[in-house]
């Protein structure tokens, strides 16, 4: 109470109200831009890592069933499926289905440095047959960011990703 008896109001006016929203507005409109081009950078990398396991599950199918492995890449739909080799040495796909590369904007494969070569594959011993080592896969966003996935004679796999500026 003030000393002429009367009670201070309590609480805030609606300048103070619409000041505060105003401030969040900018900063939620600063933030909005960044989030869009780290959700493309995001979908880019998950589609380099989800190619990644794949290839070593096939890797190791191969070292653990001693039967070769090849993947198979469909460039124009954008899929890759793997196959095994069976005994009269006819393929057979393992597993049945296609994976589509989802989240990027293009896809670039370069194998043993032949842009139009389509098939890697992996022999019993876990490595890369030497006619299909390097491979590279290279994955674009629509924010232009770039990841690379290298994989090597060993079978060793490592990405690599550059933003655009």
């Amino acid at each position: 109470m003030q000393p002429n008896g009367k009670c201070k109001p309590a609480g805030f006016n609606l300048i103070e109200l619409m000041l505060v929203v105003a401030i969040i507005g900018i900063v939620v409109a600063a933030a909005v831009p960044s989030f869009a081009s780290r959700s493309a950078w995001y979908r880019m990398d998950g589609a380099a890592k989800d190619m990644g396991s794949r290839i070593s599950w096939a890797r190791q199918k191969a070292v653990s069933s001693r039967t070769p492995y090849r993947m198979l890449i469909d460039r124009a739909g954008m899929a890759y499926s793997f196959e095994r080799q069976d005994t009269d040495s006819t393929w057979t796909a393992d597993p049945p289905d296609s994976f589509r590369i989802e989240g990027v904007d293009d896809f670039e494969v370069e194998i043993a440095g032949d842009a139009d070569d389509d098939e890697v594959l992996f022999e019993t011993r876990g490595t890369i047959n030497d006619e299909d080592a390097p491979a590279v896969f290279r994955f674009y966003s629509t924010q232009g960011d770039t990841c690379a996935l290298n994989l090597v004679r060993t079978g060793r796999i490592t990405t690599t990703s550059w933003a655009a500026n």
